[in-house]
């Protein structure tokens, strides 16, 4: 028999219904909250004792592998750009679409079942959109899976910590390998 806790914290994930009588997910129980330094400790040695966090910090590693074999060395990095671009942009990032856009498209969206929700797909969209900005349509449409990994992290751990280690582990290999914008 499940404890009273566990009847509490499952019913409040649960959908609740709307005025329309469609349901939706409760986000405000599942963003992250401010916590101290030594819990976010905490929190990032849970994310990297989960086998599944783990397989998606690791998953680039083929595409990074095959990136190095074609391009090289040949390329230098200032420590400037190399800390903007893997970790100042990816922490921005993660801030405004996961932190901000993900969780007010998950309080008027309906819930469903999938492993991808619609405010995933939705914001991971607007991502790739605004990857249009500075980038060739090409490369903006391959940061669509990454970010739909992003926002499946977001909404699986509930902390921003595991979609912003994700992303700048993913944009630091890249730059570390690919050699280019």
């Amino acid at each position: 028999m499940a404890s009273a806790a566990t009847q509490a914290s499952l019913k409040s994930l649960s959908p609740q219904p709307t005025v329309l009588g469609q349901k939706k997910l409760q986000w405000e129980n599942r963003l992250p909250t401010k916590t101290s330094p030594m819990a976010e400790r905490a929190e990032i040695k849970r994310l990297y004792r989960e086998k599944r966090f783990l397989i998606l910090l690791l998953a680039p590693l083929p595409l990074w592998t095959y990136l190095y074999s074609i391009n090289g060395t040949d390329y230098v990095y200032t420590l400037e750009f190399f800390l903007t671009f893997a970790l100042l942009y990816p922490i921005a990032e993660e801030i405004l679409f996961r932190g901000v856009i993900q969780p007010l498209l998950g309080n008027k969206l309906p819930a469903n079942n999938r492993t991808i929700s619609t405010a995933n797909i939705i914001t991971s969209l607007l991502f790739s959109a605004a990857h249009l900005i500075n980038h060739p349509p090409l490369w903006a449409l391959a940061t669509f899976v990454p970010s739909l990994i992003y926002g499946y992290t977001m909404e699986r751990y509930k902390t921003l910590l595991a979609p912003t280690i994700l992303h700048c582990g993913y944009n630091a290999g890249y730059f570390a390998v690919a050699g280019q914008m």
